[in-house]
């Protein structure tokens, strides 16, 4: 019964671990423009790996602690699996908003889950605890890259403009403003009308 709750708790987090890798691992190469600081994608996917084997670990011991049985406590950490999910459809999606939001939501889930199993089983909490640093980190980091992609978007739309607008020639070479050429045909008929009153 131990050995089946062992690989329960081990090949569930490494099930979602291996689903969010599958979706993932293109935008990790190419997801961009990511921070300076940003670690390279191997190292997030190894993050990753490590820490769904703590989770997985903090589950079995938390069960183990509570005689086999079946707790609350586990309900939400199987939720926040879930969750886990679908980070990686909507990470492949490069909507680095959107991202940013759902990166936010399972940091704040993860720390009431840390919270929880402190409360239950310290030893839990404390190997949990890893799951929800690395979460901090991967807000901030979703965070400037949405931050990054803004500014690159309006540095490209100012570029495009100056770009237009060193392309229109100038009145010297012959343009004129349709407003100023407008108002001078209005002059000029005003003028004609004038003449052939006289």
């Amino acid at each position: 019964m131990e050995l089946l709750s062992v690989f329960f708790w081990y090949l569930l987090p490494l099930a979602v671990y291996l689903s969010a890798y599958i979706t993932m691992a293109p935008g990790l190469r190419h997801y961009s423009p990511k921070p300076a600081y940003a670690p390279p994608g191997w190292f997030i996917a190894l993050m990753w790996l490590v820490l769904y084997m703590l989770q997985g670990t903090a589950a079995w011991l938390l069960m183990r602690h509570n005689g086999d049985a079946w707790t609350y406590e586990l309900t939400m950490f199987c939720v926040f699996l879930g969750l886990s999910f679908f980070y990686g459809p909507i990470f492949s999606k490069r909507i680095h908003k959107l991202t940013f939001f759902y990166t936010f939501l399972l940091l704040a889930y993860s720390a009431v889950i840390v919270g929880f199993f402190f409360k239950k089983y310290a030893w839990s909490g404390w190997i949990f605890l890893p799951t929800v640093i690395w979460l901090v980190f991967a807000t901030w980091l979703s965070f400037a890259t949405y931050q990054n992609k803004m500014y690159a978007s309006y540095r490209n739309s100012r570029e495009e403009q100056v770009e237009e607008e060193e392309s229109r020639p100038s009145d010297e070479e012959g343009w004129v403003d349709p407003a100023e050429s407008r108002r001078s045909l209005s002059s000029t008929g005003k003028r004609a009308k004038f003449a052939m009153s006289l």
